[in-house]
């Protein structure tokens, strides 16, 4: 019987270390997977972290761009602003001249006897006679120093 309980114990035993052979191959097979897993998941990671700098560098890039594009802006909109108050200058300029020409032609209307025929004839001669030319050349010169103020 002595026989028999160490040759049962030796079975069981061989079995025993036949199924752990086995449960390790089979344990060694999913570490292998696992550590080749781990060195694709290492190299997406480069991947990742390489695709991490480039769009950091062109956010970068992007951010630089988008600065030197405001203030350029900045500048044109600082010289429409400048061409703006100059030609609003001009403008009230061209207001007053105006308002003097046509206050200097009412006046010279309401000393002529025929108002009819005299307007006729100052449409006419508006650019040909002595007194309206004196005062087209005192618009001109003052135009011309209105320009030269808004420099």
């Amino acid at each position: 019987m002595i026989f028999s309980y160490f040759f049962m114990l030796d079975i069981v035993l061989i079995l025993s270390l036949i199924i752990t052979i086995f449960c390790c191959l089979f344990l060694y097979r999913k570490l292998r997977e696992i550590r080749k897993s781990e060195n694709e998941i290492r190299k997406i990671i480069v991947e990742f972290t390489s695709a991490t700098e480039r769009a950091n560098t062109s956010l970068l890039t992007l951010k630089k761009s988008s600065s030197d594009l405001t203030n350029f802006m900045q500048d044109k909109i600082s010289e429409a602003k400048t061409v703006i108050e100059d030609l609003k200058f001009l403008n009230d300029q061209g207001l007053k001249v105006y308002k003097k020409f046509d206050s200097i032609e009412s006046n010279s209307n309401k000393f002529s006897t025929n108002n009819y025929s005299n307007e006729i004839i100052s449409k006419k001669n508006l650019y040909n006679s002595e007194p309206t030319s004196l005062i087209r050349s005192e618009m001109e010169k003052e135009l011309i120093n209105a320009l030269e103020q808004s420099r």
